[in-house]
């Protein structure tokens, strides 16, 4: 039959499922990609989501080229990581506070799409909930009736999809209070907010790598 063909398992339902629920649950990408769109609009917003796929499809080859394996036998190359994307968190806050030169948006002001971009590859490169995805989760959705590496591939990009669908909601929802937040009577306030916040996302993520 042609079912038995596929290269994915029946379980691509599940795993649709999981797919969600992991990305659902707020982390990092989460967070930043709310904040990010709220103070300087969907214009960021979507070029960050491009980095943040490009992230994710980067630490998905690499876990099936067997990156995850090393991750594994080198734990402490995975904490420099997850330490590495509280570090970055807290820059970005430290950028986001508003500098009294700026007449316009403040938060970012003059960044361009490529700016977001690399925010948002790098972000997602240092988020410990992605590689924790790819290294433990996928691995239970592969068949053992068919190659390995060509299910791991199309799972990642599934994944990627999922994850890319789920930013998109988070920025459709976060732009309609740009509009609010950047009238200039707001635009320092919420860039402080903006900056606040992020420091708090930073704080989170430095205590759930500590316990």
């Amino acid at each position: 039959m042609i079912i038995s063909e596929q290269p994915v398992s029946p379980g691509l339902a599940s795993f649709l499922l999981t797919a969600l629920l992991v990305e659902l649950t707020p982390g990092p990408n989460m967070a930043w990609l709310a904040l990010l769109t709220a103070s300087n609009g969907r214009y960021a917003g979507l070029a960050a989501t491009l980095g943040v796929a490009t992230g994710l499809l980067i630490i998905g080859f690499a876990a099936v080229l067997g990156f995850s394996q090393f991750i594994q036998e080198y734990p402490a190359l995975y904490n420099i990581l997850q330490y590495g994307g509280v570090v970055f968190l807290l820059y970005l806050a430290w950028d986001a506070w508003p500098k009294q030169s700026s007449d316009n948006m403040i938060t970012d002001s003059g960044a361009g799409a490529a700016t977001y971009f690399k925010r948002g590859l790098l972000i997602n490169l240092l988020n410990p909930k992605a590689m924790l995805f790819f290294v433990l989760v996928i691995p239970a959705f592969i068949s053992a009736n068919h190659a390995a590496r060509p299910q791991s591939i199309l799972l990642v990009f599934i994944y990627t999809a999922v994850a890319t669908a789920v930013h998109l909601m988070i920025i459709l929802l976060s732009g309609q209070a740009h509009a609010l937040l950047s009238r200039k009577e707001y635009r320092t306030n919420s860039s402080r907010v903006f900056a606040a916040l992020l420091l708090l996302t930073a704080l989170w993520m430095f205590w759930k790598v500590m316990i």
